[in-house]
């Protein structure tokens, strides 16, 4: 998990669709800007949820994402903190109930798939 901008709480990483950019695209590439994380997206979205901001409501898609590597130094982390956590320890700091349902479906799908996001 991620600091929000603002450090105010713990989120994932998470952002905007870029012209022309399919959602799996953006989730490797905000993973690798808020968190300094590249690895393979699973085509699929585990779930779905959304979140008041900017005066309006923002509609999230989640992914897995398996992670190949953890860079030392990625575009935000002056402004974030990164950390791994327990998917108790997750669901314990996300502030969403529908994004804690999503992190429990999460967790089911990776203890029983052994083949990664590409399967």
């Amino acid at each position: 998990m991620i600091t929000s901008i603002n450090g105010s709480h713990w989120v994932f990483p998470k952002g905007l669709i870029d012209p022309g950019e399919t959602a799996v695209r953006s989730a490797q590439r905000e993973a690798e800007e808020e968190a300094g994380l590249v690895g393979e997206v699973r085509a699929a979205p585990v779930g779905r949820y959304r979140y008041a901001k900017w005066g309006g409501v923002c509609d999230v898609e989640v992914f897995l994402m398996r992670v190949v590597e953890e860079r030392p130094a990625w575009p935000e982390q002056a402004q974030r903190q990164r950390r791994w956590m327990t998917i108790d320890e997750a669901m314990a700091r996300v502030e969403e109930d529908d994004l804690r349902e999503i992190v429990r479906t999460a967790a089911a799908i990776i203890d029983t798939d052994d083949d990664g996001p590409s399967s």
